[in-house]
């Protein structure tokens, strides 16, 4: 399993994603799906014009695509049920001073033995990089 960062949620919804994530199942952290969902909903209900970053990322996708972020088909895209992997989140948390974003992301990890992939080095938090989170969970970057 790759667990994966918005953007490439989105490339996966939208039927845009790297080959070489095809490979395994994929799937999203709770915080990142809800990171997406406040996106869909802004555009929805907002003054026209995207205005975050992943408002942006999102505004080239069909309306049916953005809605599909609401329930991703689960042979897409699996948004992660929390209840399996708060407990190791929270001690992680707890231990290496870790946020809620970046504490769902590293507990999904190491619960389920699974590598944390992101679009692009700016997208990886900083905590997993250089700070108290390094080395904690395997991740890498695919274009």
């Amino acid at each position: 399993m790759y667990i994966i960062d918005e953007v490439l949620a989105a490339r996966a919804v939208a039927g845009q994603l790297p080959v070489s994530l095809t490979e395994a199942p994929l799937a999203i952290c709770t915080s990142a799906h809800w990171r997406l969902l406040r996106a869909v909903l802004a555009m929805q209900f907002a003054a026209p014009g995207p205005v975050g970053q992943i408002q942006r990322l999102l505004a080239p996708m069909s309306r049916p695509q953005r809605v599909a972020i609401h329930a991703p088909a689960p042979e897409v895209l699996q948004v992660m049920d929390p209840r399996l992997h708060s407990s190791v989140a929270a001690s992680f948390a707890n231990e290496h001073g870790l946020n809620w974003f970046v504490a769902d992301h590293v507990g999904a990890a190491a619960f389920h033995e699974a590598e944390l992939v992101f679009s692009s080095a700016r997208r990886v938090p900083p905590a997993i990089t250089t700070g108290r989170g390094t080395g904690l969970v395997p991740y890498r970057i695919v274009t």
